[in-house]
């Protein structure tokens, strides 16, 4: 598990957007192997047998581990986005409104649309309260 205490809230941004990546990259490579693979047909082989579904893919799936290692990286990726929101809630709590604004801005780079979102702003109001942090 992760521990919160010990990593910025840049570092588990940071972590995972490669998480993101890899998920991005596990699925590409599990719709390439359902698309590759053709299925045995019924026609192919004639067995009488309650199973449901293509043996063959089926053994293929298991075998390469591609499933198993992106729910891994799924898991991980959830245990991160956790701790992003935790540590999200601790700076709106502790900090001013100004403070947030700049801090998203400056340090996380958010776009300005999703930092009027998050704190049910215009965009007009987090100008200007961005305007009023940075003179602090």
């Amino acid at each position: 598990m992760i521990s919160s205490k010990e990593l910025t809230l840049e570092d588990v941004l940071k972590e995972m957007n490669k998480l993101k990546y890899r998920l991005l990259e596990l699925g590409e490579k599990l719709k390439i192997g359902f698309f590759e693979i053709k299925a045995i047909e019924y026609k192919d082989i004639i067995i009488k047998s309650n199973f449901v579904g293509d043996v063959m893919l089926n053994k293929m799936i298991k075998a390469d581990g591609t499933r198993e290692e992106f729910d891994s990286v799924k898991e991980s990726y959830n245990g991160y986005r956790q701790v992003a929101i935790e540590k999200i809630g601790e700076m709106l709590e502790t900090k001013s409104i100004e403070e947030c604004i700049v801090y998203f801005r400056d340090k996380l780079h958010w776009k300005w649309r999703e930092i009027a979102k998050m704190f049910k702003y215009s965009l007009r109001q987090c100008h200007n309260l961005y305007d009023k942090g940075k003179k602090k």
